[in-house]
């Protein structure tokens, strides 16, 4: 059992370790909205608070009783809770993040996939209509795009902010590809996928300096006539449809039909309004 001497210098030890990280998490918490930040900067507190106990209580500044003996404690097990909850968010926010592309703050193509093959079952069971964009920025297709810069990462931040203001809550964002966006529009008929596209297509036009192709493929399994029997055919489906338009000279809309034709929509810059 180590006297009260040693586990004087242990506590001193400790406080002049934790200080410093007391100084730089509370200059942190002050200045951030770091929700782990707090609660780490919590349990640094009551850390401390236990071991000014310990050592006011061996110093003889303190009476030695119940209440100096059971404030360290609990101020250990109120430390650790708070570590713990950090511990908590900080997992949740790296599961988080691992969904985000950090150029666009759109998901990723890794979030797209399982979301559409969630998605896909979904309507499948419920027999309702899925459809899916994938949406092409003009300015990055051809082979002078090999080198992916600063411009061309500001080019699809600013369609991906254009068409995210066009979606609705239920509607699911996300960059697919380096020079490529998705859309997923759950429960939504074809008719409905082709207005929407057409809307992000006029605002990116309108408020960026590049155009977009779009690709439109739905599933119905309520129409026998429907070729696309999983999510994969489901978006190469779309991908076709988005290359016709790519071909078609760009800043165009092609809706992939059920009888396996692409059919144009929407216009392009050179056209009469």
């Amino acid at each position: 059992i180590l006297d009260h001497s040693i586990l004087s210098i242990i506590a001193w030890v400790g406080s002049l370790l934790c200080l410093p990280y007391l100084f730089i998490l509370g200059s942190i918490t002050l200045f951030s909205h770091d929700k782990s930040a707090k609660y780490y900067l919590g349990a640094m507190i009551v850390i401390i608070i236990g071991i000014a106990v310990i050592i006011l209580r061996n110093q003889g500044l303190i009476d030695d009783n119940t209440t100096t003996v059971t404030i360290p404690a609990i101020s250990i097990l109120i430390g650790l809770t708070l570590f713990s909850i950090t511990l908590s968010i900080n997992i949740q926010e790296d599961n988080r993040y691992r969904y985000i592309d950090p150029i666009t703050y759109l998901f990723n193509s890794v979030y797209f996939l399982e979301r559409l093959e969630n998605e896909f079952e979904i309507a499948f069971h419920q027999q309702h209509t899925l459809c899916i964009l994938l949406i092409n920025i003009d300015e990055l297709t051809g082979p002078d795009q090999s080198q992916f810069g600063f411009g061309n990462n500001r080019l699809i931040k600013n369609a991906a902010y254009q068409t995210e203001q066009i979606l609705r809550k239920i509607h699911i964002a996300a960059r697919f590809n380096q020079d490529e966006l998705a859309v997923i529009l759950p429960n939504t008929p074809a008719e409905s996928a082709k207005i929407i596209a057409e809307r992000i297509r006029i605002a990116i036009e309108d408020n960026t300096a590049t155009t977009v192709s779009i690709g439109i493929a739905c599933y119905n399994s309520k129409d026998r006539s429907n070729i696309i029997s999983d999510q994969n055919e489901l978006l190469e489906s779309a991908d076709q449809a988005m290359y016709r338009a790519i071909k078609n000279g760009g800043n165009s809309i092609q809706m992939y039909s059920s009888e396996g034709q692409e059919s144009y929509q929407g216009r392009r810059a050179t056209d009469p309004q």
